[in-house]
C-alpha cells in the first residue's frame, strides 16, 4: 500500500525547476478521459504553432533526405530495402525505398530532436511550445519514434502501388490519381500521428490535428523543394 503525505507547494515546484506555466505546453494530457476532454475543449487555432514547432525535427529530417537523394550522396547505401525481391511476380516496395533513405531519416530526425532538446535547455521558454515533454521522454527516443512514424508509414503505400503496377515515383492516371496524390502526402503524417498516440501519450484529437497539419505541410514542403530543385515533381 502506498503511503501518501502532504507536500508543500514549494516542494512540488522548487523555485528553480523547469515549469510550463501556460496551457500551450500542457495540451498533451495523460491519455485519461479527463485529458481527452481537456484536449477537445482547449483546441483552437493557437495549436498550429506548437504543432509546427513540435514537428520541426521531422520536417528537417525530410528536407535533408531529399537533399541527399538529389545530390546523390551516400550512393553505396542506395540499395532497395526489399533487396530486389519479388512477391507474386512484383517488387515488394520498389527501387525508391532504400536503406539510404531510411538511415538518413532516422539519423537526421534524431539529431534534430537532440538539437531541439538542447535549445530548450538553454532557452526554457521554448519548451512551452513543444507538445512532447523531454523530461518524460528521452530526446533520442523521441527522434527514433518520429523517424519510425515518418519513414515506415510510407512502406504500405509503396507496397500497394507495386501491386497496382504503378512505377516508383509515379502516380496513376484516371479516377485513382487523386486518391494516391492525397495518400502520398498523408501517409507519413498518419504514421507520426499513430506513433504519437502509441508512444508519446498523445490523444486522438491531437493526433488527428497533427495528421491534417502534417499533410498540408508535406504538400507545401514538396512544392517548395521542387521550386528550389531538390525534388523532380511538385507532388
Amino acid at each position: 500500500m502506498r503511503l501518501s503525505r502532504r507536500i508543500s507547494p514549494e516542494r512540488r515546484h522548487p523555485p528553480n525547476s523547469r515549469r510550463r506555466p501556460h496551457s500551450i505546453g500542457r495540451r498533451l494530457g495523460n491519455g485519461s478521459s479527463a485529458g481527452r476532454t481537456s484536449s477537445l475543449e482547449t483546441w483552437n487555432s493557437t495549436m498550429i504553432w506548437p504543432l509546427l514547432y513540435t514537428l520541426t525535427p521531422v520536417m528537417l529530417g525530410g528536407i535533408l533526405h531529399m537533399a541527399v537523394v538529389q545530390f546523390r550522396c551516400l550512393q553505396t547505401l542506395a540499395r532497395p530495402l526489399d533487396g530486389g525481391r519479388l512477391w507474386r511476380g512484383k517488387p515488394i516496395f520498389g527501387a525508391h525505398k532504400t536503406w539510404r533513405g531510411l538511415l538518413v531519416i532516422y539519423a537526421a530526425t534524431t539529431a534534430a530532436v537532440m538539437v531541439q532538446a538542447g535549445l530548450e535547455g538553454w532557452f526554457p521558454s521554448l519548451a512551452d511550445w513543444n507538445l512532447v515533454d523531454y523530461r518524460q521522454h528521452s530526446p533520442w527516443q523521441v527522434g527514433l519514434i518520429w523517424a519510425s512514424g515518418y519513414a515506415l508509414a510510407e512502406l504500405p503505400n509503396s507496397f500497394l502501388k507495386r501491386r497496382l503496377q504503378i512505377a516508383p515515383g509515379q502516380n496513376p492516371s484516371g479516377p485513382t490519381r487523386t486518391a494516391f496524390l492525397v495518400l502520398d502526402q498523408a501517409d507519413s503524417a498518419f504514421g507520426c500521428g499513430l506513433v504519437a498516440v502509441c508512444f508519446l501519450d498523445w490523444t486522438w484529437p491531437q493526433a488527428i490535428s497533427l495528421i491534417l497539419l502534417g499533410t498540408a505541410l508535406h504538400l507545401l514542403l514538396n512544392f517548395s523543394l521542387h521550386q528550389i530543385g531538390l525534388r523532380t515533381r511538385p507532388v
